[in-house]
């Protein structure tokens, strides 16, 4: 049984399952790539998005497993991965939850989200050459890869994304220059869009993040607006404390 997803920019996603005299009845997830890359990212690429999402798991994050990279789109007419399909399902969106969220489910949550910015990345390993974080392991400081977003990263997705620049945004680019924050710590690995729409629950537990695309090495507080999904049930020094 074949289920497309509704939603979704850089992927269209579909619930299927299979089932044999070995393995039984399993459900899976494929991801194949859109026609057209809206975001830009270098992470929407499907080979990259793979090895990402290997290379998290690896690190301990709740992630579904992924099964196989499909990297010739002369099979079903474009590239695809599949994984395990996570138990659970998502309760919100990137504006908050949709019902009520536990103290079990905010301690989830939250211990998803440090650990997460506690991964540290060998530059030599393969499958992070293999992802999108290859192009910020030079950088070894939050200050280096902060600059490096500014002037060059936020550049290229405007040229790519054919956004004009106008006077005010030129002026907002040159204000983040002169304001990237002198902070020698290492970078961490941040999500960029740690929401409600893309964390999968189950039992009040996080079973699964998705949709990497965006992710990089960088400042913690570039996640920050995550506490605005959990305004209703977490302070804003409440987040920082943890």
């Amino acid at each position: 049984s074949f289920a497309p997803l509704s939603g979704g920019f850089s992927k269209k996603t579909i619930f299927f399952e299979t089932e044999d005299e070995v393995n039984g009845r399993q459900a899976m997830v494929m991801r194949a790539e859109q026609t057209t890359n809206l975001l830009g990212y270098e992470g929407s690429d499907v080979t990259q998005e793979y090895h990402s999402i290997q290379l998290m798991r690896r690190a301990g994050l709740p992630i579904a497993e992924p099964l196989w990279l499909e990297p010739d789109p002369g099979q079903l007419g474009t590239r695809f991965l599949v994984s395990r399909r996570a138990a659970g399902g998502t309760r919100g969106g990137n504006m908050g939850a949709e019902g009520p969220v536990s103290d079990k489910l905010l301690r989830s949550i939250m211990a998803t989200f440090i650990k997460m910015h506690s991964i540290r990345l060998d530059a030599n390993d393969p499958l992070v050459q293999k992802s999108h974080f290859r192009e910020w392991t030079p950088f070894k400081t939050v200050s280096a890869a902060t600059r490096f977003c500014v002037t060059d990263f936020m550049r290229r997705l405007i040229r790519i994304n054919d956004i004009p620049m106008t006077p005010q945004m030129l002026r907002a680019l040159k204000w983040l220059e002169r304001n990237v924050p002198q902070v020698d710590e290492p970078p961490v690995v941040v999500h960029i869009d740690f929401a409600f729409n893309n964390l999968i629950i189950d039992d009040d537990e996080i079973t699964a993040v998705l949709d990497w695309e965006s992710s990089r090495l960088g400042d913690p507080a570039d996640d920050i607006w995550t506490q605005q999904i959990l305004e209703p049930h977490m302070s804003m020094p409440e987040f920082l404390k943890q």
